[in-house]
């Protein structure tokens, strides 16, 4: 009678994932704007790489940061819509699939520049190779 039973500490584990969460990544990349280029470099070759799943998340990646302004200026100046094009005529459905959704969204999310950098980069040889299949 009376006793009282000691409660057990729990660890408080901050990130039991260990993916790291929105907010986090909002906080990186304010603190870091260089991440931003390092995003791009890595899209960049993730495009442009031998592996089909590599080609594809390349094009989802880009399809999802379709609204960041700064994020498609950059792509922009890189003549990404030129790297991507190419991968309209692919053999794999799925990055065809992918690569036009990329393509969409910058259209869709962007402004004028980016209607202007499709037709300055030629999207419109792939896009015509690709309903002649």
């Amino acid at each position: 009678m009376g006793k009282i039973k000691e409660k057990k500490h729990k660890f408080i584990c901050s990130n039991p994932t260990g993916i790291p969460s929105l907010r986090e990544l909002e906080m990186e990349y304010i603190l870091n704007p260089k991440a931003d280029d390092e995003t791009l470099k890595s899209v960049l070759l993730k495009v442009q790489s031998r592996r089909v799943e590599e080609r594809e998340t390349g094009a989802v990646i880009v399809a999802n940061l379709a609204n960041n302004k700064a994020f498609v200026t950059s792509l922009l100046e890189e003549n990404f819509i030129k790297i991507v094009s190419p991968l309209l005529i692919d053999k794999h459905l799925a990055v065809r699939n992918a690569a036009a959704g990329c393509l969409r969204n910058l259209a869709a999310c962007g402004d004028y520049t980016v209607s202007e950098a499709l037709v300055d980069q030629d999207v419109m040889t792939s896009l015509v190779m690709l309903f002649e299949q």
